[in-house]
């Protein structure tokens, strides 16, 4: 297998205190009897050296995240000796449960540092984080109606605006109607972030990702890499990524002059404006949704690669 440019090979090392997550009163209780203490004075440690990219990780980064890594592992440890501790058995049947547990720890810190650490130099570790945005999104895409996304907050936003005419029109204070247009705004804010929203971290996630994997060594992670990178699929995410920034803008805009009470008749006329302008250009959710829901084969595959 051929090394991919940038990767360097280095120590991926683990050195812990089996007590490091446990209280005060649990330390003392161990350092009060020798057997206890003996059995847990001995750190423990996992040593490997695996490929990385070396622009991302050093041994000293290695080491720190997989000392985070297996901390689930020495609370689960800390709760055996609580309550150890708590039961007060004799020390000789103490010492048999504990030794029993500190065994399955150092069995399950050895197992998850090496699936971790192959997933990490496989490349999968990235992937399937990467890939978690991506099936939040797949698993929605299919209820999805494209029309709606741009279309309920632009109809939410223009509702607005007329009210607030209709009322400098009649002559009335349009304080009222700023403050219930701000109201809505807010509400289409949050209804362009339920879907739209979603919808960009794929777009984004896919755009930074397929050069990314279409250079790994694991074939299924280089073909959907190669998929993804294609002007096909960049294309329309990457035309509603910006869609959806250029829409959340203007709702935003539209929000801080309403909050500041600063939208008469004739500026809200003005935004209206706009947001019909938006609403005759921003068309890009169709095409992308088509894209994702094209996408669906190969990301499975994918997935399922990395399970």
């Amino acid at each position: 297998m051929v090394t991919p440019a940038g990767t360097k090979s280095m120590k991926a090392s683990l050195s812990i205190s089996p007590m490091n997550e446990m209280k005060g009163d649990v330390k003392k209780w161990i350092e009060a009897d020798n057997d206890l203490k003996k059995l847990f004075s001995k750190k423990i440690s996992y040593d490997d050296k695996i490929d990385l990219n070396s622009k991302k990780w050093n041994a000293a980064k290695l080491s720190k995240a997989m000392e985070a890594l297996v901390r689930y592992e020495l609370q689960l440890l800390a709760q055996r000796a609580f309550e150890a501790k708590k039961k007060g058995k004799p020390p000789k049947d103490t010492l048999a449960v504990l030794k029993k547990a500190m065994s399955r720890t150092l069995a399950d810190v050895d197992e998850k540092c090496s699936t971790a650490l192959e997933d990490l130099e496989s490349g999968k570790g990235e992937a399937k984080a990467g890939l978690a945005v991506l099936k939040k999104v797949m698993d929605k895409v299919k209820n999805l109606n494209p029309a709606t996304i741009f279309a309920q907050p632009l109809d939410e936003a223009i509702s607005s605006t007329k009210a607030i005419q209709n009322v400098d029109k009649k002559g009335g204070k349009v304080e009222a109607a700023q403050a219930a247009a701000q109201k809505g705004i807010v509400a289409a804010i949050t209804i362009l972030g339920k879907d739209g929203k979603d919808l960009q971290k794929a777009s984004k996630y896919l755009q930074v990702s397929g050069k990314k994997l279409k250079n790994s060594d694991v074939g299924p992670l280089a073909a959907f890499g190669k998929t993804i990178s294609e002007k096909k699929v960049l294309g329309p995410l990457e035309t509603l990524d910006s869609d959806i920034d250029k829409l959340e803008n203007a709702l935003t805009g539209y929000a801080k002059d309403l909050k500041s009470g600063n939208v008469d008749g004739a500026q809200a006329r003005s935004f209206e404006t706009d947001f019909g302008k938006l609403k005759n250009q921003l068309k890009s959710a169709v095409p992308a949704i088509t894209v994702l829901k094209n996408l669906d084969k190969d990301y499975k595959a994918v997935a399922k690669h990395l399970k």
